[in-house]
């Protein structure tokens, strides 16, 4: 999603070559059963799809972590409406909760030389029922730690890389290999040369679902630690072995999440939208 947009961001922050499409949409091992990477989107409530493609498909994600705020990536709301603007009209999206209606869209303004926040708060205009908001992960300890990334669309597995879309719901898992910046990293490990590294469920993102989730498994269940914004081909094929992915980090921001939620004009408190520590 928005090409261009993702183009300035790579040349912000400093990443080399950095595909459009972080995204959450899932490209598996080639040795591994496609099948098994298959989830039930009912087990994932908060989760849910900002647009459609025009076969239907979710494109884009949003994670609901409180009753009435989401988050997602902020490339994915250029077309929702100004940052901080009540939008007059609104903008629906199914959840499942049932139709729901983003009333504004909060994006981070806290940019600093040679780093970029690709984030973004969506509001609902009412809270949502029925769905269990997802938790934020507070703690600074995300390298080695295993993450759980989720989505629809295209998908493939690391040898061809990317090959199709199908919207089915799907699931993989990595380990966060470094903190790079405001980025959480990890790559793309093949089974045949480092078969300690690739996870039972190795995989990445794929075109069709940026601002999905990184959850961390935790004692009280998941939490959100970082949205899809970015993959670095490493000059080869996108979704192939080796590509590298870039999550903003959710830890360093938490205290801009609270704070915007607690705002009832998140465009009027300056203080709300300075830089995290």
């Amino acid at each position: 999603m928005n090409v261009s947009l993702m183009t300035r961001l790579a040349a912000s922050v400093g990443i080399a070559a950095v595909s459009a499409f972080g995204a959450s949409a899932i490209v598996g091992r080639h040795d591994v059963e496609h099948s098994q990477y298959f989830a039930e989107a009912d087990l994932y409530p908060a989760l849910f799809g900002l647009y459609k493609t025009p076969d239907g498909f979710n494109d884009c994600m949003g994670t609901i972590i409180a009753p009435q705020w989401a988050l997602t990536a902020a490339h994915c709301t250029t077309e929702i409406g100004v940052s901080g603007e009540i939008l007059n009209a609104g903008f629906e999206v199914d959840t499942a909760s049932g139709p729901a209606t983003i009333d504004m869209v909060v994006r981070y303004k806290g940019i600093r030389f040679g780093q970029d926040r690709d984030i973004a708060l969506l509001r609902f205009a009412e809270p949502l029922a029925n769905v269990q908001p997802v938790e934020l992960y507070r703690q600074a300890d995300e390298v080695s730690k295993k993450v759980v990334i989720l989505g629809w669309g295209d998908t493939g597995d690391g040898m061809t890389g990317v090959a199709k879309s199908d919207g089915i719901f799907r699931k993989a898992e990595n380990r966060v290999d470094s903190i790079t910046g405001v980025w959480l990293v990890w790559g793309f490990d093949d089974p045949r040369h480092a078969p300690a590294r690739a996870l039972p469920l190795e995989g990445v993102a794929g075109p069709g679902d940026s601002g999905g989730p990184a959850f961390i498994e935790t004692a009280t269940g998941l939490k959100l630690a970082g949205i899809s914004s970015g993959q670095d081909p490493m000059d080869q094929k996108g979704g192939t072995y080796g590509v590298q992915e870039y999550y903003v980090r959710i830890s360093p921001l938490t205290n801009w999440v609270d704070n915007i939620m607690e705002l009832k004009h998140p465009d009027r408190d300056p203080d709300a939208a300075a830089p995290a520590p």
